[in-house]
């Protein structure tokens, strides 16, 4: 995962350039110093993680991503050290770009790029797999029309 940042502006963090390795758990686990998280909020640009996972065809792999963009709902969690609430902000942050693991997991599936069973090992939430996704193309069981004609 990358964390991109302003250079220089992360006193603790040790990086070199302008992006540094640490994981969106590890911004939520970091130590409570009072330094340490208004320095991390005014920087912060976003983050970028990138799993590869077995392709389903089982020929190569596929990358499944998470992104984090530095809005300022999310400095505001930092700055207070409510770090326990950022995937709220990246669920609802779509329209900035952002996306869960879960979410990126989920598209792969119904892509037909990734199977069900690898997708439920590196979800958080195994649970919303274990229902099969609808084939590339079609549409899922109870939506779209009934085959039969409405009575006038």
């Amino acid at each position: 995962m990358t964390v991109i940042r302003r250079e220089g502006s992360l006193p603790g963090i040790a990086s070199s350039g302008k992006t540094s390795s640490v994981s969106h758990n590890e911004v939520a686990r970091l130590p409570d110093r009072a330094d340490l998280h208004p320095s991390l909020s005014e920087s912060i640009e976003g983050v970028i993680t990138q799993t590869l996972l077995p392709n389903k065809s089982g020929k190569g792999q596929v990358a499944a991503m998470e992104v984090l963009v530095g809005v300022p709902a999310l400095r505001n969690l930092i700055r207070e050290n409510k770090t326990a609430q950022i995937l709220s902000v990246i669920q609802t942050g779509a329209q900035h770009g952002m996306m869960s693991l879960d979410q990126s997991l989920r598209d792969l599936v119904m892509q037909g790029k990734l199977s069900r069973e690898v997708a439920m090992k590196k979800s958080s939430n195994p649970a919303q797999f274990e229902t099969p996704a609808p084939a590339p193309g079609t549409k899922a069981p109870g939506r779209g029309e009934t085959g039969g004609s409405r009575a006038a």
